[in-house]
């Protein structure tokens, strides 16, 4: 049977690591070279750096190192990778793949109010009912096992009940605010639950889209990033904390050594104070301290307390026998005009050494502690600033709560108490008395907002009523009037309802993500992928008798932009690493069995989650036949991967082989 396809070898670079110079034995883990046959040393075959003036038959071989390991054992191969013999004449082509996209896209989709055109806004007579299918797809969905990786989920568009009362002047074809109905649907559909509980928000996001006359009363809000190199786990982040008392502060991303933290706070309080970040003490030992540090003595530690009024009597403390320097600490508090003191000494008191010192002081007392092991102390604070992120708006919400007063008779009331049960809020009169009760207000932050493309897609400010007091519940304070405006900040903050908004609502997909570790590659899958959207709505969910048929009218749907993933991931090289290590160290590769793994030195070089360029040289070789031919041509591509960012050296050697065989260079971007 014939091959009439190229065979494939895979060569996956760490760092884009390449040899110009050196021999093949030095080839350290995850590098490549080119190296010549002929000129051998006993370091191995050296490498090559340029093919110019290189003669046609002259002999080379692609030579690549994939483990960390130089000598070989029962159960570890150090053995190199090596392609056949080539020469200049044997290089067919070079080629080079690329990803086009280096951020996946996702499905966004408006619909109603599309921002230009007023007639495809949503809108809603009283008492009518409608609705909107939401279809879900794609891996993610599929993951959760509905079939054919699709899910279907209802939205409801309520505009309320038409009262059928003669003493009513109601128009049944007056339209109503589309903003409330519109932001109730969303809020219904955020609680929709997929299989296994699990919310359809972790798969989309939804916010409403309206165009109103007047804005919001807002406060600005910034996000502050600080960048450190640290080790990245909890003990850096409290570290970041406990210099910002108060303020919240969360590490948002990690790469490399670099941790990127974040913070939230008013733009009126300016940027946050630089952060100090100092290196940590190390125990010396027998050894120097490093360049930088200075060493501190052991020694031992005593406590001493003494009456000083407040009075900072270090200097008596040092005069105890074999004081280190620099070692006495005073405690902040004191307790009756006692003070207290910690020492290091660098030889143990004597009992003598010790009555003398408190015959000289009276009133104080000496306690031994504990040990203490010589150190290296670094003085070097290096302040970092933080720089300005993205800026958001929010705004207040007004609630009021009426509670029985403590003594009828009276004028006493409630406030103080009340504070103390919501102390992050401030709690006011609001100055309304009746029926032996008295009514308070506070002001609640909503959520934060932007920024966006276009202000019709801002999200809807919200605030969380608070909790319950004493069996009586708050009320969100509801302002009426204010022609032209849909959520305008009153006199109270309150939000205000009218029917001359465009409204609509956007669906926006999430990327989702899975990347695993090698240690359970053979388990779980790599994803990235976000669902796709499709939407159908304004269809009528009603019949009502007598008056005939009602016209559906569908909501104006329309994409923003269209989901894509991005290409050239590493994990998808796995397999084609696998397959070049059995055919380069003849190791198959182990399955389900990390030990084994381990024990065999089975490790990969890929970055599942990086981009990687494709480099490809296609080489012919003349091989023996058992045919009448007696020989015959074969070809073999040798892929090349590198990631993205680090492919500069590759192609500059693989350019000047290119060269020289006379076949067409390549160039991976710009």
């Amino acid at each position: 049977m014939g091959l009439h396809k190229s065979f494939d070898r895979q060569f996956v670079l760490v760092g884009g690591a390449v040899m110009t110079n050196g021999g093949s034995l030095d080839l350290s883990r995850g590098e490549i070279g080119i190296f010549d046959t002929d000129n051998v040393t006993e370091n191995g075959a050296i490498a090559v750096s340029s093919f110019k003036g290189m003669p046609k038959n002259k002999l080379f071989e692609f030579r690549y190192r994939e483990t960390d390991e130089i000598t070989s054992s029962r159960s570890k191969s150090s053995k190199t990778y090596k392609s056949f013999p080539f020469s200049l004449e044997d290089v067919l082509e070079v080629r080079v793949s690329t990803p086009k996209r280096t951020e996946a896209v996702v499905d966004e989709v408006v619909v109603g109010w599309n921002g230009i055109d007023p007639s495809t806004s949503l809108k809603f007579n009283k008492g009518e009912k409608r609705n909107a299918a939401i279809e879900l797809s794609g891996e993610a969905i599929g993951l959760l096992g509905y079939p054919n990786a699709t899910v279907t989920v209802p939205m409801f568009f309520d505009a309320g009940d038409l009262k059928y009362d003669e003493c009513i002047d109601e128009d049944p074809c007056g339209t109503v605010d589309c903003t409330k109905v519109v932001e109730k649907a969303i809020e219904n559909f955020k609680q929709f639950k997929l299989r296994g509980s699990v919310p359809v928000t972790n798969y989309v996001d939804i916010t409403p889209i309206r165009s109103c006359t007047q804005p919001e009363v807002e406060t600005p809000y910034t996000f502050y990033q600080l960048t450190l190199c640290d080790t990245g786990d909890a003990s850096a982040l409290s570290l970041v904390r406990q210099q910002y008392t108060g303020l919240h502060v969360e590490r948002v991303k990690r790469e490399g050594a670099i941790s990127t933290y974040e913070l939230l706070q008013p733009s009126s309080a300016g940027v946050p104070v630089s952060f100090k970040q100092s290196l940590p003490s190390l125990i010396k030992g027998c050894k120097d301290c490093p360049s930088g540090y200075t060493a501190t003595e052991s020694g031992f530690v005593y406590a001493i307390s003494i009456e000083d009024d407040g009075v900072d009597k270090t200097s008596v403390v040092e005069s105890l026998p074999n004081y280190v320097k620099g070692t006495v600490i005073k405690a902040d508090g004191q307790e009756n005009g006692v003070g207290f003191y910690t020492v290091v000494l660098s030889k143990k008191l004597t009992l003598k050494e010790v009555k003398d010192f408190v015959d000289s002081n009276p009133t104080s007392t000496v306690e031994y502690v504990n040990t203490v092991e010589a150190v290296c102390k670094n003085p070097t604070i290096t302040e970092i600033s933080w720089k300005v992120g993205s800026q958001l708006n929010l705004t207040e919400r007004e609630f009021y709560i009426d509670l029985p007063d403590l003594n009828c008779e009276g004028l006493t009331d409630r406030l103080e108490e009340l504070q103390a049960a919501y102390p992050q809020l401030t709690i006011e009169l609001e100055g309304t008395k009746g029926g032996c009760q008295t009514r308070y207000k506070t002001k609640v932050k909503t959520n934060l907002r932007g920024p966006v493309c276009d202000p019709i897609f801002l999200d809807a400010y919200k605030a969380e009523t608070p909790l319950p007091y004493d069996n009586r519940a708050w009320k969100a304070v509801e302002a009426v009037g204010a022609v032209g405006a849909a959520r305008v900040a009153g006199a109270a903050g309150a939000a205000v309802s009218n029917t001359s908004c465009l409204c609509g609502f956007k669906l926006k997909g999430k990327l989702m993500q899975i990347f695993p570790t090698e240690s359970v590659v053979d388990d779980l899958a790599f994803v990235e992928d976000s669902v796709k959207i499709r939407v159908s709505g304004g269809w009528i969910s009603e019949i009502r008798e007598g008056i005939g048929r009602i016209e559906d009218k569908p909501f104006n749907v329309e994409y923003i932009t269209f989901a894509q993933k991005r290409t050239h991931l590493g994990y998808g090289l796995v397999n084609f690493e696998n397959q070049s290590r059995t055919h380069f160290s003849g190791n198959v590769n182990i399955k389900y069995s990390n030990m084994q793994k381990f024990l065999h030195g089975v490790r990969t070089n890929i970055d599942y989650e990086a981009q990687y360029v494709d480099y490809s040289v296609i080489l012919r070789r003349n091989q023996f036949a058992q045919g009448m031919s007696q020989t015959h041509n074969q070809t073999t591509t040798f892929h090349i991967q590198v990631e993205v960012g680090r492919q500069e050296k590759i192609e500059e050697l693989l350019n000047s082989l290119a060269a020289q065989a006379g076949v067409k260079g390549v160039k991976a971007f710009g």
